[in-house]
């Protein structure tokens, strides 16, 4: 029997950028594990942090979302790998993902967000 390699850190933040992006689905472990063609089990053991998601399921997830590979793996791209997200760092996170305009952080469609975001009324 092999030694357990415990989740990396890069792994930990991935994991949180599939559970935000989860969430904004609305998605559920068995809808996800339905979508990437996993077993619910599998998709469980990777959000509860126990395993790491492999690159193809990653890639799936992006295909699906419409998303880049880059998009998702941005949640890692924090300036100390050493480090956990603490909430100001998630506060960066956000602010920069919004000041690039991914507005896929509103949990709903509203067709004046960009406007709104330019600092009109939108309405």
């Amino acid at each position: 029997m092999g030694t357990k390699i415990d989740v990396s850190e890069f792994g930990r933040r991935i994991n949180i950028g599939v559970k935000a992006e989860m969430g904004i689905r609305r998605l559920s472990n068995r809808a996800l594990a339905k979508q990437i063609a996993r077993s619910e089990r599998y998709v469980r053991d990777r959000i509860n942090g126990s395993q790491e998601w492999a690159i193809a399921d990653l890639e799936r997830m992006c295909s699906l979302w419409g998303m880049t590979f880059g998009q998702i793996t941005s949640y890692a791209d924090v300036d100390n790998a050493e480090t956990t997200l603490t909430d100001d760092d998630r506060r960066d996170l956000v602010l920069r993902k919004l000041k690039a305009g991914d507005m896929r952080l509103a949990a709903h469609v509203d067709p004046y967000k960009r406007e709104e975001m330019e600092g009109g009324d939108g309405r």
